[in-house]
C-alpha cells in the first residue's frame, strides 16, 4: 500500500469518523427521549459508550497518521490501550447486572480489535514504516467503524436479524400446533 494511499484512506476514513459521531450523537438523544419512561441499563450505556469508543478511535488514529505517517505507532498504542481499559471497564460495569450474551460477544470481537490494534502499533514503535502493521492498522481503522455501527444499530433500538432467529422460527412453524386435535 502506497503512502498515498493511505494518506487518502486516512484523510476520508477521519472525514467518516467525524460524520458517524455526530450522527452518533443524534441517535443517542433520539433513544433517550423514546425511552424516558424506562430506566437506561448499564448495557444501554455501553453500547453507546462502545460506539463513540470506536468511532474515536477510527477517527484518533486517522487523524494522527495523517500528521505523523510512518510514526503512527505511539499514538495508536495509546488509542488501543485506552479501549482494552474500556472494555475492562465494561465488563465490570456488565457484572453488575444481567446481560444478553451478545453485549458480551460484541465486547469480544472489541477486545480482539483492541489487541490487534495494541500489536500493530508495538510493531509500528519498534519498525516505523512496516508495511504489513501498516496495512493492519489500516483494516482495524474499517473494523472499528463496523463495530460503532453495529452498536449505533442495537443503541436505537432498530431490529435485528440474525440466522439462529430466522431458523428458530422456521422450526416454530414447521411443527404442529399442540393446540390442534
Amino acid at each position: 500500500m502506497s503512502t498515498h494511499s493511505l494518506t487518502s484512506f486516512y484523510a476520508a476514513a477521519a472525514s467518516v469518523a467525524g460524520a458517524l459521531i455526530g450522527l452518533l450523537f443524534v441517535a443517542v438523544t433520539v433513544a433517550q427521549e423514546r425511552s424516558t419512561a424506562t430506566p437506561v441499563t448499564a448495557a444501554h450505556q455501553i453500547r453507546g459508550a462502545a460506539a463513540l469508543t470506536s468511532f474515536t478511535n477510527a477517527l484518533t488514529v486517522s487523524l494522527f497518521e495523517l500528521i505523523e505517517g510512518p510514526q503512527i505507532g505511539t499514538p495508536t498504542t495509546a488509542v488501543a490501550a485506552c479501549g482494552l481499559l474500556f472494555v475492562l471497564a465494561s465488563i465490570l460495569s456488565l457484572r453488575r447486572e444481567q446481560h444478553a450474551l451478545r453485549d458480551t460477544l460484541h465486547l469480544a470481537w472489541l477486545t480482539a480489535a483492541f489487541a490487534a490494534q495494541l500489536i500493530a502499533s508495538l510493531n509500528l514503535q519498534a519498525h516505523p514504516g512496516h508495511p504489513e502493521d501498516q496495512r493492519l492498522v489500516a483494516i482495524l481503522v474499517i473494523a472499528f467503524f463496523l463495530i460503532g455501527i453495529a452498536r449505533s444499530w442495537e443503541l436505537v433500538g432498530a431490529p435485528t436479524i440474525t440466522i439462529t432467529q430466522q431458523l428458530t422460527q422456521l422450526i416454530r412453524r414447521s411443527q404442529p400446533s399442540q393446540d390442534a386435535p
